[in-house]
């Protein structure tokens, strides 16, 4: 496994990684840096886009990638991450993910990890950015939300418990939430802190969310919380 303690063997690694993503244009920026940072000159405030981020924890993965550029942004505007770099410019340093309590994890196979401390060990042979390795997830089928006994499955649950947290909570700082923006942070949750699929293990997205979990008239339905 590769050691990203040097500076030029993580910033290799996040050209390799992001390089497919961008034009010419920015492949060609990518680049610059590597050249000067072959001189050993060291390159301050090195920042990246929130999708950017996303690939360096989800390579793999562009649609868990682009989940977790949203769950930055939203965190951003929620004041959950501080930053020299003005809200607006859709830029961090690595190291304001330091500032983020809900910062998955960061393996060692992550780049990142040049900047940030490694939280979690890979296991022999595994280069998976999280303790979850991530295979492409089947959208989730409709009977997945079905409610044969009555009950809502323990997923829509546990989505509902976290909607209820995220809504109070952006109330609290004078934000208007809505059922469209907080689901990206439910879907994280679920996947990274309580390890949840549908019951065709399926990984549990945004839009899905919004359509069962959050539905006034599905599943018992949801309503927005009231603060006391």
């Amino acid at each position: 496994m590769t050691d990203y303690a040097n500076f030029r063997s993580a910033l290799n690694a996040i050209v390799k990684t992001l390089a497919p993503h961008h034009a010419s244009d920015g492949r060609r920026a990518m680049a610059g840096k590597l050249a000067e940072a072959a001189t050993g000159k060291t390159i301050e405030n090195l920042a990246f886009r929130y999708r950017d981020i996303g690939r360096l924890f989800f390579p793999h993965d562009e649609a868990a990638a682009i989940e977790l550029g949203e769950r930055i942004s939203a965190a951003r505007r929620a004041g959950e991450i501080a930053s020299i770099i003005p809200f607006g410019d859709n830029g961090l340093l690595p190291t304001d993910l330091l500032t983020w309590a809900n910062c998955p994890p960061v393996r060692a196979s992550n780049p990142l990890s040049h900047w940030l401390p490694i939280t979690e060990h890979d296991a022999p042979g595994n280069d998976a950015p999280l303790a979850v390795k991530e295979t492409a997830p089947a959208p989730p089928a409709a009977e997945d939300a079905q409610e044969p006994s009555g009950a809502p499955d323990p997923w829509i649950v546990r989505a509902r418990e976290h909607a209820d947290n995220i809504w109070l909570r952006e109330l609290g700082n004078n934000k208007r939430p809505a059922k469209e923006s907080i689901a990206p942070e439910i879907a994280g949750r679920l996947w990274r802190d309580d390890k949840m699929v549908t019951r065709r293990r399926a990984r549990i997205t945004a839009d899905y969310i919004v359509s069962h979990a959050l539905n006034p008239k599905r599943n018992g339905g949801w309503e927005p919380p009231v603060p006391e």
